[in-house]
């Protein structure tokens, strides 16, 4: 990994690249302290390198900058063991820490604890001063006490009853990633993915020049309460899946879903019910078998026919083989799903069209309230 920084009068930008991307952040620097403000915390508490990953993906789920409140910033609770960081449409809670304090505090969302320096540290020590929350490993960071910020009350939106919940295995979890991974290459707009809650889990999403459906089912998983649909942005799937979270909960289909396992939770909001993509597979279980053949009796004599005096043509010959009905009802199904398809794509195209017209509509309408000629 190379990094370079610049230091200007306008503040300091930071770039480099992680897996294969590159990477940038800015920031304004303070101003140099003096000797007694770094002064070590007289009490620390050790905690396992996962709160290195906690201060660093809760900091990756923080806002640039916020006006309202101090979404920038990471929350260390002291009382429950929480780090926190949100940007007001996604929220990540890791616990189970120990901390040598007890009031919730405000720290900056700071990129350093994702670096590759940093992974092969087992313990940390963390403390707290007048102004500073430090970690102590193989080097010190000081991170300085916001104490004018206000952030929100992140425990009020995590439902307590949720009546759907998917349980992911493990293997289902690679195969969701890897179905959404190419829906993610070479898309500028986001993507939304349903999922279904039911005896059969699945994803469903639109992809490729003719937005076709792709669907995927998740045979190993299970589903715990009445069957629903969810319509979840396609980001923020990846990153619940991409933390390892597989169980998925929500209160209902508009509510708040819920990632989580024993020390993570990531909250996120579902879209409306109306994007959800219908299923385009059997419900029926698929049971394999030999395919039956029903075979047509020969020389059945056929009812007689009016030939007005005329001789009788000769009948037609048997058939060589049978009629594969299956191969048939599947040909059939085939073509219906290519006419929903079709017929989607002129839907969708029907209503860009229609909402450019009333865009054009209500330009006009300012155009001529502004009476240019006048």
């Amino acid at each position: 990994m190379s990094a370079t920084k610049d230091v200007g009068d306008q503040g300091c930008r930071a770039t480099w690249e992680e897996s294969g991307s590159p990477r940038e952040s800015k920031w304004t620097p303070l101003p140099e302290p003096d000797a007694s403000s770094l002064a070590l915390p007289k009490t620390l508490k050790f905690n396992d390198r996962t709160i290195l990953d906690a201060l660093h993906q809760c900091g990756k789920t923080t806002l640039p900058a916020s006006v309202k409140f101090a979404l920038k910033r990471l929350q260390i609770q002291g009382e429950t063991g929480q780090i926190a960081g949100t940007d007001g449409r996604q929220l990540l809670i890791y616990s189970g820490f120990s901390f040598p304090f007890s009031d919730a505090v405000l720290v900056p969302a700071v990129p350093i604890f994702g670096q590759r320096e940093f992974a092969a540290t087992k313990d940390v020590r963390i403390g707290k001063t007048a102004t500073h929350v430090v970690v102590i490993g193989p080097w010190t960071i000081w991170l300085l006490i916001e104490s004018e910020g206000r952030f929100p009350n992140v425990d009020a939106v995590i439902p307590r009853h949720p009546e759907h919940v998917l349980h992911l295995e493990e293997s289902d979890r690679q195969k969701a990633m890897d179905f959404l991974a190419p829906a993610a290459k070479g898309q500028v707009e986001t993507l939304s993915v349903t999922v279904e809650f039911g005896a059969q889990p699945a994803l469903r999403l639109r992809a490729g020049s003719d937005n076709a459906t792709c669907e995927i089912a998740l045979d190993n998983s299970r589903c715990e309460g009445a069957p629903t649909t969810l319509v979840l942005n396609r980001d923020n799937l990846q990153r619940g899946l991409s933390l390892g979270l597989r169980d998925i909960r929500t209160p209902s289909e508009n509510g708040p879903v819920v990632f989580q396992d024993k020390r993570r939770t990531y909250v996120v909001t579902a879209l409306v019910p109306s994007q959800a993509i219908p299923a385009i597979r059997s419900r029926a279980t698929a049971i394999s078998r030999p395919q039956q053949v029903i075979p047509i009796p020969q020389g059945v004599h056929s009812m007689a026919s009016e030939t007005n005096g005329r001789a009788a043509s000769p009948p037609d010959p048997a058939p060589t083989e049978a009629l594969d009905f299956m191969a048939e009802a599947e040909g059939l199904r085939d073509a219906m799903f290519d006419c929903a398809r079709r017929a989607g794509r002129l839907v969708a195209l029907l209503k860009q069209l229609q909402k450019q017209r009333r865009v054009l509509e209500t330009a006009w309408s300012s155009l001529k309230n502004l009476r240019l000629g006048s």
